[in-house]
């Protein structure tokens, strides 16, 4: 009876030792595939973030094509859902700033004003496409010394006196060895905004053609009042001694009165000579265009010149290709013919020549006068279309000249939609050419040379 109660108990001791066991190894097992488990979930939530990571700086490089959600696990899903969407955020200001940016550099670029934009340390923030004309820049220049860069001391001054005031400043500013280019410029110290800096902004203006013109005005005033005043004070001077003189001989008398004459006829041409002038600038009188047989018309202001050229001995002649028809107002052509023969036989010496060439292209009549007389020097050359402007002062005045010929021929040519020039060699002679539009464009081709002479 002892043996088989006895049995029961080892069995039972037994199992729960196996169990014991059992459990044991499971726990154990349970516990290393946790670990495991933990492990490989923390790896995988590491590399997810060092993704995000990646994804992140490559934003912050400019790169906003990445994103992290397509590399996330599901609990990380929200924060690499927020990345994306700040990205995508980045990305849309940045094309926004970019387009705004793209906008003013084409409105500052398509400005006829030059803009220069300077911090206050001296370096370059913006230079468009106008001032880099201006300056005669080339190549990349933002960030640089303006003083290294644009060279001017005038500008130099007028930036250093903007940076110091909350005035606007201006100056005006020559450029080029002698000046050719003149420029209006305004500057003004800009406040600085939120963590900016602040700077001096320019612009500038191109006022050559106004300070020439000026200056056109103001020789224009003095050279008229002079030429004015010289004849007026020969006849105020002669009338005065006729009044005050009364044992003159009659020999003197007329010769005081001759004197009085000669002025008063140059008093008559200089007042004619500029209502002429005023009437073709103004363009008060219309112009009566018509066919005009250029040839024809020089020939006969040629014949009306003949005894005027033999005095001088002088061969004038008229030589064309065919007989170009020009579409112009015959009056204004007969002015322009004038004064050019009338200032070549002033200035044409005895024995010399004066030669009207008459020839066509397409859509054109092409016009010279040419002279072997005295030339006119390289640095007279650009200004003896100038009113009043003589090239020998002395020598036109004893010729009878007002300065105003060569003026109104070349408004005259302009109004006729033609263009003039000049070709002089000192000593040898001039050649004076201009274009009138041809009446028969693309009608016919040149007949041969035809040719007459006085």
């Amino acid at each position: 009876i002892r043996l088989a109660l006895e049995a029961p108990e080892e069995a039972r001791v037994t199992f729960w030792s196996l169990l014991g066991g059992w459990l044991g190894q499971a726990l154990a097992v349970g516990l290393l595939g946790a670990l495991i488990l933990g492990i490989f979930i923390a790896r995988s939530a590491n590399q997810s973030i060092e993704r995000m990571q990646a994804v992140a700086t490559s934003v912050a490089g400019g790169d906003f094509s990445q994103r992290a959600r397509r590399h996330s696990d599901a609990e990380l899903d929200p924060l690499a859902g927020a990345i994306d969407q700040l990205a995508e955020q980045l990305r849309l200001r940045l094309d926004e700033a970019t387009q705004e940016k793209e906008r003013l550099r084409a409105i500052l670029n398509g400005m006829v004003e030059g803009v220069v934009v300077v911090d206050m340390g001296g370096k370059l923030v913006l230079v468009n496409d106008r001032a880099r004309d201006f300056f005669g820049l080339e190549g990349e220049v933002d960030g640089r010394s303006y003083l290294e860069v644009l060279r001017n001391a005038a500008l130099d001054d007028l930036l250093r006196d903007a940076a110091g005031t909350d005035e606007e400043v201006a100056a005006q500013i020559e450029l080029g060895p002698t000046g050719d280019r003149v420029l209006r410029a305004q500057a003004v110290r800009f406040p600085a905004g939120a963590g900016a800096r602040m700077g001096t902004v320019a612009v500038f203006h191109d006022v050559t053609e106004i300070v020439r013109l000026e200056q056109v005005r103001r020789d224009f005033v003095a050279n008229a009042s002079h030429e004015l005043r010289t004849p007026l004070t020969a006849i105020s001077g002669f009338t005065e001694m006729l009044l005050s003189s009364q044992r003159l001989d009659d020999a003197s008398r007329r010769s005081y009165l001759e004197v009085i004459d000669r002025h008063a006829q140059r008093l008559i041409h200089l007042v004619t000579d500029l209502l002429e002038l005023s009437t073709v600038e103004g363009r008060r009188v219309p112009l009566e265009l018509a066919e005009v047989d250029v040839a024809g018309l020089a020939e006969r202001l040629i014949e009306d010149y003949y005894e005027r050229a033999q005095e001088k001995d002088i061969l004038a002649s008229v030589e064309c290709r065919g007989r170009p028809i020009a579409r112009a107002d015959q009056r204004a052509l007969e002015q322009v013919f004038i004064n050019l023969i009338d200032n070549a036989l002033k200035y044409t010496a005895e024995g010399g020549s004066l030669i009207i060439r008459v020839e066509q292209d397409d859509g054109r009549v092409l016009v010279s006068v040419s002279d072997d007389g005295l030339g006119i020097p390289v640095a007279d050359r650009e200004r003896i279309f100038e009113r009043f402007y003589r090239v020998d002062k002395a020598r036109s005045r004893e010729l009878g000249g007002t300065g105003l010929g060569l003026s109104i021929v070349k408004n005259l040519v302009q109004s006729l939609g033609g263009e003039i020039s000049v070709e002089s060699t000192l000593g040898e002679g001039s050649t004076f050419r201009f274009t009138l539009a041809r009446a028969d464009a693309g009608k016919g081709g040149d007949a041969g040379p035809v040719s007459a002479s006085t």
